[in-house]
């Protein structure tokens, strides 16, 4: 499988934006590793999505996924994306939101949830296989 060229959007200034190709430490999380080949990664990845509470599949293609997650209380929206990098063998990930200046860290913990859910599902899988 060929690389993608593509990368995420920079996250902007303000703290309410992880990404795993940001450079800034305040801003960067560690990408989803591979586990197995990035076509059932990325499969395994949009199922988890699509059970997430208030979550809504935007856009999928081959090597990207963009989800809109809505808060619960406000129902105010943030941009989760990921981009399959096959090369690397990594699935790249951003979070951000789209009003305010601060997030509280909401991003940063979803992504660790859906990290924990994604690894705990492949694993599984490999382990049944």
């Amino acid at each position: 499988m060929k690389k993608t060229a593509l990368r995420l959007p920079q996250c902007p200034v303000s703290p309410n934006c992880v990404c795993s190709q940001d450079e800034r430490e305040s801003h960067r999380v560690d990408p989803l590793p591979l586990i197995g080949n990035l076509d059932d990664c990325l499969a395994s990845l949009w199922q988890l999505l699509e059970k997430m509470p208030r979550a809504r599949i935007v856009k999928k293609t081959r090597f990207y996924l963009h989800v809109e997650c809505a808060s619960f209380l406000f129902r105010w929206v943030d941009d989760v994306e990921f981009l399959g990098d096959s090369e690397a063998n990594v699935i790249h990930l951003r979070s951000c939101a789209r009003k305010g200046y601060w997030d509280l860290g909401v991003n940063r913990r979803r992504l660790g949830r859906i990290r924990l859910a994604y690894q705990g599902e492949l694993e599984q899988k490999l382990r049944t296989e």
